[in-house]
């Protein structure tokens, strides 16, 4: 069977979404077609750094149950988050993690001249599991899987035999969770994801590369154990999505999903925005049953994603997927709801705007007034709870102090403030030519320095809702040269930094090009 992906140029694309013929980013840059097979998801492929520096590597020679004196390795000292109470600071532990190798002779040691010695990686639970990284050619869609077997029947993984996973699980739980349930009032990451992993192999391989990677990248992991990890998730993921695996039932699916996606977004190359995600958002759609179980976690899934496209598009300045449609309670309406349906409601708008801003049809001036009217609306309509407790002004003149009671209401005004950013620049009613186009575009420019000051305001006085320092962040990247004020333009880089350090995404980087505008 020929691999999913482009083979021709040796790069990496994702499976097609919403009808479109799938593309990678080397082939669209330099015009060729795409020569790949269609599938709904693609294999991470050993042209990466990381994987290819793994696979050269010669065999360990590490016995099994050899302690780190007996295989002559060396310690990685590492802090790790393990606990962080809400608006509390963090919880820093600092541990020594083991650096062992497993016990398979498909596992490569690392030329301790490149980096250090991979951690050891232990299969939860089973000594048989182990396995080097994998290649479009070795796995077959008809493979059984381990993990081909009813919910209820699966094996516990838990407790764990080695420390360093249970330091990434809980990395995760207390860590990266926060982003996956921002605005989800039920926390499903949290509180049945995790669970899940104690029992799905795939869940818990996902989770574990997930959060190594982001150590990782935050100089606190070796970069080689996220690799290896995917690659596990991977073998028994795809055999899994083959087989039509009643463990990875629609819930779980979307769940995965959305953590290698998260994972794939973390590797892209410095300078690049991704066009491709290890599995595209079809899996997502086509999971949206109403009647399935853990139907509710498939919709906390879908509005994440339809968060991280958005981000994905405002930055690329492209059309973001259709996704809000099959989106429970994200209708145009003002009809009375809860605070977290009114918060949907506007993240779905954002995505319409978005739609009308770097769309193919001309934008009209009646598309451009319903946007305007529904913005204008949900304003006013809004629940009351949606104002701040607090605030020290509405962005006039410097960056205000925002507080919020929720994080529903914190995306609720950013998502808001977004939108009115987007439609003035984007009105048809300001003049190409003559006299007035100045005085437009100087008052233009003057309400989006306003509109950004309160969107940051808001993370500048309330850390507790990281997600929305990225939403800020994203603001910065795209509007920060609107700004001329020096200690503006610093706080504005302070800022910038600590979005891209909590995701640690390399497109968000706009710190370089924003200082060459502004000449610090």
């Amino acid at each position: 069977m020929n691999p999913p992906g482009c083979r021709q140029n040796g790069c990496q694309t994702a499976g097609p979404g919403d009808g479109e013929k799938p593309s990678c980013s080397p082939c669209q840059r330099s015009g060729r077609e795409c020569n790949q097979v269609a599938y709904p998801f693609t294999f991470r492929d050993g042209h990466k750094k990381s994987a290819s520096v793994l696979a050269s590597t010669p065999k360990s020679q590490k016995q099994p149950g050899s302690s780190q004196g007996d295989s002559g390795t060396s310690p990685i000292d590492s802090e790790i988050l393990l606990a962080r109470p809400p608006g509390r600071p963090f919880l820093f532990i600092h541990s020594t993690v083991d650096i062992a190798q497993e016990d398979s002779d498909d596992h490569r040691q690392q030329d301790a001249s490149v980096s250090p010695v991979p951690p050891q990686l232990h299969s939860p639970g089973s000594a048989d599991d182990a396995g080097g990284l994998i290649s479009p050619g070795s796995i077959s869609l008809s493979e059984p899987s381990q993990a081909r077997l009813s919910p209820d029947s699966l094996p516990r993984l838990w407790p764990l035999r080695d420390r360093s996973e249970g330091m990434l699980i809980c990395y995760f739980q207390n860590e990266l969770s926060t982003w996956f349930d921002y605005c989800d009032q039920s926390r499903h990451f949290a509180n049945q994801v995790v669970q899940a992993a104690s029992k799905h192999r795939i869940i818990f391989y996902a989770i574990t590369a997930v959060s190594a990677r982001h150590l990782a990248i935050l100089k606190k992991w070796d970069p080689l154990a996220a690799d290896r990890y995917q690659a596990k998730c991977l073998q028994h993921f795809i055999p899994a999505l083959a087989n039509r695996d009643p463990a990875l039932e629609g819930d779980f699916l979307c769940a995965v999903t959305l953590i290698l996606r998260l994972y794939d977004e973390m590797t892209v190359p410095a300078g690049e925005s991704p066009s491709g995600h290890v599995l595209d958002t079809g899996i997502l759609i086509r999971s949206q049953n109403p009647e399935a179980k853990g139907y509710s976690l498939c919709q906390a899934s879908l509005f994440v994603a339809i968060r991280q496209e958005i981000f994905i598009c405002f930055k690329a300045q492209k059309v973001p997927p259709p996704l809000s449609q099959y989106l429970d309670d994200g209708s145009r309406t003002i009809d009375p709801a809860d605070d977290f349906t009114w918060t949907r409601r506007i993240v779905a708008h954002t995505e319409d705007v978005l739609t009308f801003a770097y769309g193919s049809q001309s934008r009209s001036k009646e598309r451009w007034a319903e946007l305007k009217a529904y913005l204008d609306s949900w304003d006013q309509h809004r629940p009351s709870s949606f104002d701040p407790i607090w605030s020290s002004g509405d962005g006039e003149g410097g960056f205000p102090e925002m507080w919020f009671a929720n994080d529903c209401h914190v995306s609720g005004q950013q998502y808001s403030d977004i939108c009115h950013i987007l439609l003035a620049v984007h009105d048809p009613h300001i003049p190409i030519l003559g006299l007035d186009r100045l005085a437009a575009c100087v008052s233009v420019d003057h309400l989006i320095r306003k509109l950004v000051r309160r969107i940051c305001g808001i993370v500048l006085c309330d850390r507790r809702y990281l997600p929305a320092a990225t939403v800020a962040g994203m603001a910065i990247a795209m509007c920060g040269d609107r700004f001329t004020d020096r200690s503006e333009q610093e706080k504005l880089l302070g800022i910038l930094q600590g979005a891209e350090a909590h995701m640690t995404w390399s497109f968000l980087i706009a710190e370089d090009r924003l200082r060459s505008i502004w000449g610090i």
